[in-house]
């Protein structure tokens, strides 16, 4: 039954390929799907297990007061308690000439302080993370500005120029802006290996705070555009980024609109089946730690635990039928919770993306219909 009402949600492109090419690249997203994804999940593992966990402890006490400390009802029901307002940052805009697309850097300092007092020192000790870096790409006369949060490991802007497409979307009449979360691309220290996960990753309390940061920032990001008197800001996220997108819909009404790229819905299940065979989750589970545990301790910030707050018909999904990575109950977990909105499917998986290209021509055509696009 679930399948039908699906079907029925979903949001196709007015050109779709013959069943025949539809067989055909479904076999092939499933097989390279399959391939890429299991070798980006043995990636992952491994990443995790460098994670750096300082003076982090992993034991069954530490994580029951996190839960305790993050769980409690009124913090979930008063989340503004953990994510702060954002002020109004002081960017500094610089003029980038290229190589092939010229857009505005801009720059300006993180003024996250954490929810708990006791991350402040391990915050200090990262000072290139204390630094929001974004690109706004402009157009003439744009319907709508589409700031675009990228996925775990990603954020380098010449690459997610590539992963969102940017082309397509100025042609069709909106500015865009790339954000780097906290710990990625330039924010990333200088002094930890490229190999070893900062965010999200087995350091529970640097997940948590990390993400009040991470909407801390972004939230300032949109302030500051609005500001400058920007057209409407929606946003755009990748996996991670989908997960931050959708986190930051359950807090305010301020985006004109979310879409969410095969994003995640429950953290903890990603990262428990996933760290199966990793040396930490061993450690993990010698501790007494379980995955309700995990789930617990990232209720605060899941897209889960309250009902978005930007209008349904604002609210798109894309995922993919063969992510081995992220599998389909993720994008029917958030598209259920989300009132069952416009969802496209493609036939590719989370690394391969066979049929991404009719999904976002799908999103696009679902912006015009709003005005928020050509």
């Amino acid at each position: 039954m679930l399948l039908q009402q699906e079907e029925a949600y979903t949001f196709e492109p007015v050109s779709t390929p013959s069943s025949g090419t539809r067989r055909l690249r479904a076999l092939l997203g499933k097989g390279l799907g399959s391939a890429f994804d299991a070798a980006a999940i043995r990636a992952i593992a491994l990443m995790m297990d460098r994670s750096p966990l300082g003076d982090f402890q992993i034991s069954r006490a530490r994580l029951e007061a996190l839960v305790e400390a993050y769980g409690d009802a009124a913090l979930l029901s008063e989340p503004e308690r953990f994510f702060r307002p954002a002020s109004l940052p002081d960017v500094r805009e610089r003029w980038v000439p290229g190589p092939l697309l010229p857009s505005v850097e801009l720059r300006y300092r993180s003024a996250y302080v954490p929810y708990l007092p006791e991350y402040a020192e391990e915050l200090g000790r990262y000072p290139d993370n204390l630094t929001v870096h974004a690109r706004w790409y402009r157009c003439a006369s744009p319907r709508s500005t589409l700031v675009c949060i990228h996925g775990f490991g990603g954020g380098l802007f010449r690459l997610e120029e590539e992963v969102f497409g940017l082309t397509r979307w100025l042609r069709a009449g909106m500015d865009v802006v790339l954000v780097q979360l906290p710990f990625h691309g330039r924010r990333r220290p200088r002094n930890v290996s490229l190999a070893s996960a900062l965010f999200p990753s087995p350091h529970v309390l640097r997940t948590n705070e990390t993400f009040g940061q991470a909407v801390h920032d972004v939230h300032a990001l949109m302030a500051w555009l609005a500001a400058r008197g920007a057209a409407p800001v929606g946003l755009f996220g990748h996996s991670l980024g989908g997960y931050t997108a959708a986190l930051l819909g359950s807090l305010s009404p301020a985006p004109a609109f979310i879409a969410a790229l095969s994003p995640p819905s429950c953290l903890a299940d990603v990262m428990w089946t996933h760290g199966q065979h990793s040396g930490l989750h061993g450690r993990a589970e010698e501790a007494g730690i379980t995955r309700e545990l995990v789930s617990a301790v990232f209720q605060v910030h899941s897209p889960l635990s309250r009902p978005s707050r930007v209008a349904r018909e604002r609210r798109f999904l894309i995922a993919g039928r063969s992510d081995a990575l992220l599998p389909t109950s993720h994008a029917r977990a958030l598209w259920e919770h989300w009132e069952r909105p416009a969802l496209h499917w493609f036939d590719g998986g989370h690394v391969a993306q066979l049929g991404r290209t009719e999904a976002f021509g799908a999103l696009q055509r679902w912006l015009a219909e709003h005005g928020l696009a050509r």
